[in-house]
């Protein structure tokens, strides 16, 4: 004699398996959005692999540009491999033939007009700086190492700042062209000016750490130099940008075990870590923690926005749990861009009071 329940029939099985629970609104609605992630990450372009000699590649230009001449702007299935960068931005991809075009597109509404003013408008900000209208470029009063060394380091940051915004303005614009070789040249420059915007706050926050120890500060400086030196090259290879668009072909780099992304995140880990986190360790043997963290205090500001802003960037938050639906405003690009902004405004008004904490320990 058997104990519990008698076992389930074949049939009353199968029909357990084949009935749906039924679904309230906002569990469809939830239901529909899961959907919709999975469905794009499915599509997501395989392996990034694409032939710029085949013809069905220089098909899919054709078709796009014809497509973006008759509707204005395109959407992400509709734009050929190379140009699928967020696939959670769904729609509002600008895509132009003319050189002519594609400079005036920031003018017009696309998923890119927030990118590119966020950028640009800073870049005028900056200039105020070196043009001496704020702060006044009197404040740079002689210190251990006279006036002209501490406003030639001052002034190089807000230009490299500026220079950096206006190549990811650059950048922002012609990703649209339908022309491979131009997009391609203008995501490396974008890339390289990161490097730029890095060097020379690495070195403002060196030559304020070590104001009084002239040897150690002439190391970091051309350590942060040589790493410069790199970010200009690699971005042009195909240790950072697939090789069939790579300017610098690297053929050891085909064997390399880690991908284009994990690539640059280690090398900008390694620009960050040489420039700041070991001089500040340093500085705070040599010159003790009060110095270090007086300077760091006007240092936070800069670093801080960047490492929220590249949070959300990595995280493709919010469009990848809401996909289309922040293709304009709101994507985890355009809080990249605003945060990326704030740092290297807060940078050119910060970095007098790095000079102020270093003029009074050499006074």
């Amino acid at each position: 004699m058997r104990n519990g329940p008698a076992p389930a029939s074949k049939a009353s099985l199968k029909f357990r398996m084949k009935t749906k629970v039924p679904l309230n609104g906002q569990a469809r609605a939830e239901h529909g959005q899961r959907s919709e992630s999975q469905r794009l990450l499915q599509t997501k372009v395989e392996g990034n692999q694409f032939d710029v000699n085949s013809q069905e590649f220089k098909s899919s230009v054709s078709r796009a540009t014809l497509l973006a001449s008759k509707n204005g702007l395109i959407n992400y299935d509709e734009l050929p491999l190379p140009w699928r960068i967020n696939i959670y931005i769904r729609t509002g991809y600008r895509f132009t033939h003319s050189i002519f075009s594609t400079a005036l597109s920031p003018l017009c509404l696309s998923n890119e007009l927030v990118n590119i003013w966020t950028h640009l408008i800073p870049v005028f900000l900056i200039l105020r700086y070196p043009l001496h209208l704020n702060p006044p470029f009197e404040t740079f009063r002689d210190g251990g190492l006279g006036r002209q060394t501490d406003a030639f380091v001052a002034i190089t940051y807000c230009a490299t700042a500026a220079l950096s915004l206006v190549c990811s303005t650059a950048w922002h614009t012609f990703r649209c062209s339908s022309r491979l070789r131009v997009m391609a040249a203008f995501v490396c420059v974008d890339i390289m000016s990161v490097s730029l915007i890095l060097t020379a706050f690495n070195i403002l926050v060196i030559h304020t750490l070590f104001y009084a120890r002239s040897r150690l500060r002439e190391i970091y400086i051309f350590s942060s130099l040589l790493w410069c030196l790199a970010g200009v090259v690699l971005p042009w290879t195909n240790l950072f940008r697939p090789v069939e668009i790579a300017p610098l072909v690297v053929h050891a780099a085909k064997n390399w075990p880690l991908s284009r992304g994990w690539n640059r995140v280690i090398f900008f880990c390694g620009l960050g870590g040489q420039g700041q986190v070991i001089p500040a360790l340093h500085s705070a043997y040599v010159n003790g923690w009060a110095y270090t963290s007086a300077i760091y205090v006007h240092a936070i500001p800069v670093v801080l926005p960047i490492f929220l802003g590249s949070l959300l960037y990595g995280s493709k938050f919010p469009e990848r749990v809401w996909p289309g639906r922040f293709d304009y405003i709101g994507c985890s690009h355009n809080m990249w861009h605003v945060a990326t902004a704030i740092s290297a405004l807060a940078g050119c008004w910060g970095m007098l009071g790095m000079f102020e904490v270093a003029w009074g320990r050499s006074a």
